[in-house]
């Protein structure tokens, strides 16, 4: 099942934080707790036309997330989508559940959020997600690279 989360939900969200940053290449940098905690507080309590989180959930516990906000486009006066965390827990990841978070987060985009485009970003190191992007009808625009200076 996908819902929407409520500040009951943010230990779930740091759970899912504290793994996402372990099986991420910000793995070597510092994970400072009451900070992610204070963000992802304010994603919980922010208007739905701006932020959603969307919580998985199966037999009553928290699966997986999807975190998305959205703002107005540099280039034009319309709303672009932007998806900032997408984790479904390592053992759920052959079902439909991120499938669903992804879909959930495009209607959000579309009915809510007014966006007339969405983004998704996935860890360079794992091509298949491009590739489903891809499918689902979005185009490579751009790639990211990240130091330390």
């Amino acid at each position: 099942m996908i819902r929407l989360a409520n500040e009951r939900d943010l230990s779930s969200l740091l759970r899912i934080c504290r793994e996402f940053h372990a099986a991420s290449p910000y793995h070597g940098t510092a994970f400072d707790e009451p900070r992610v905690s204070q963000v992802f507080a304010g994603f919980l309590r922010a208007d739905r036309k701006h932020s959603v989180v969307l919580m998985a959930e199966q037999d009553g516990e928290v699966i997986g997330t999807i975190v998305c906000t959205s703002a107005v486009n540099v280039w034009n006066q319309e709303k672009t989508a932007y998806e900032l965390i997408w984790w479904v827990d390592p053992e759920h990841r052959n079902g439909p559940t991120g499938m669903r978070l992804l879909k959930e987060y495009f209607n959000w985009a579309k009915q809510e959020a007014g966006c007339t485009m969405v983004t998704a970003d996935h860890i360079a190191s794992d091509p298949r997600y491009g590739e489903l992007y891809v499918r689902l009808g979005l185009v490579p625009v751009s790639c990211s690279y990240q130091g330390q200076i």
